[in-house]
């Protein structure tokens, strides 16, 4: 499955050393089919699939065809298949299997991440409009931590020293301009 052309393909894939190790597949492999498969694989991430012709795999490997011929055997193609869009390459099922998972796991965020904006927008649209944020207060206006305690009212100062009550008075005087 390859991406829609307006999507970036993802730049990697997770593997597990254990999971390949365990396949008895890949342990009675050669060191030289090994080494071939994890080309194909590398270039199947990257490309999707690979030729199946084998002069023109060993040209987008960078190998001799003598590589591609030793190494090809069935051991190697058990971890391939047909390309079902184009039968004369090479698939690795498992990547694209992973790959699919990945495509789908963006759509959900997409899909996500959209709902979550609509429903912000909706949030937003039902909030009163022209309401100030972040402008000056005149000295009478209260904001809401103050308007829900008590204030300094003349009923509300009982308790207080003297001096608190002169150093209010004086405050008061001298911010007012008298």
């Amino acid at each position: 499955m390859m991406p829609p052309s307006r999507r970036r393909p993802p730049p990697a894939y997770q593997e597990y050393a254990s999971d390949i190790l365990a396949k008895e597949a890949f342990v009675l492999m050669e060191a030289s089919e090994r080494g071939l498969l994890w080309s194909v694989r590398l270039r199947c991430w990257v490309d999707g699939s690979v030729p199946a012709n084998h002069q023109e795999l060993a040209r987008v490997l960078g190998i001799e065809l003598s590589e591609v011929e030793q190494g090809m055997t069935s051991k190697v193609r058990e971890f391939l298949a047909p390309d079902p869009e184009r039968p004369e390459r090479w698939i690795v099922p498992e990547l694209e299997n992973y790959r699919a998972k990945l495509y789908e796991s963006r759509e959900k965020q997409r899909a996500g991440g959209s709902r979550g904006g609509k429903k912000t927008a909706e949030k937003r649209s039902t909030q009163p409009q022209g309401y100030l944020v972040g402008s000056e207060m005149r000295r009478d206006d209260m904001n809401r931590k103050e308007a829900g305690r008590e204030g300094f009212s003349e009923e509300n100062l009982e308790g207080w020293n003297e001096e608190n009550l002169k150093w209010r008075q004086d405050y008061e005087s001298e911010s007012s301009g008298e």
